[in-house]
C-alpha cells in the first residue's frame, strides 16, 4: 500500500478532501482511524518528502501538511489537478470567480438575490 501513495494520489486527496488554511493544507480524513491517518502521514513524509502531521479535534482527525511543504506540494500535484481546484493549494483560481459571476447573472435575471443562493 505504501508504494501507491504518490503525487497523483495526493492531488486526488487534496481535490476531494483538502482545504487551504492560509499557511498549509488540511486533508479531512474524518472517516479514517488514527492508525490509518498516521500511516498516510508516514507515506506522505517518506514517499514525497513532505512535512505533515496529525491534527485532532474532539471527534475528527486531520492530516496537516505544513507551510514549509507548500511549494513542494504545488509542484507535485499541479500536473494532476484540474485548475478548478488550485485554490485548495493556495493558488489564485479565476475559474471560481467566473462561476460566481455566472451565478450572480443568473440570479439577477430571475430578479432574486439571496447571498445563500450563491452556493447552490
Amino acid at each position: 500500500m505504501k508504494d501507491f501513495i504518490n503525487a497523483r494520489v495526493l492531488a486526488f486527496l487534496i481535490s476531494d478532501d483538502g482545504s487551504f488554511t492560509g499557511n498549509g493544507i488540511l486533508l479531512h480524513t474524518n472517516s479514517f482511524t488514527e492508525k490509518e491517518v498516521n500511516f498516510l502521514i508516514q507515506c506522505l513524509n517518506e514517499n514525497l518528502g513532505l512535512n505533515s502531521s496529525i491534527r485532532k479535534t474532539k471527534n475528527q482527525i486531520f492530516i496537516y501538511i505544513k507551510a514549509e511543504s507548500l511549494n513542494k506540494v504545488k509542484q507535485l500535484v499541479k500536473p494532476y489537478m484540474h485548475p478548478f481546484f488550485y485554490y485548495k493549494i493556495g493558488l489564485n483560481n479565476k475559474a471560481n470567480l467566473s462561476i460566481i459571476k455566472i451565478k450572480l447573472l443568473f440570479l439577477s435575471n430571475l430578479k432574486i438575490f439571496n447571498i445563500s443562493l450563491l452556493f447552490f
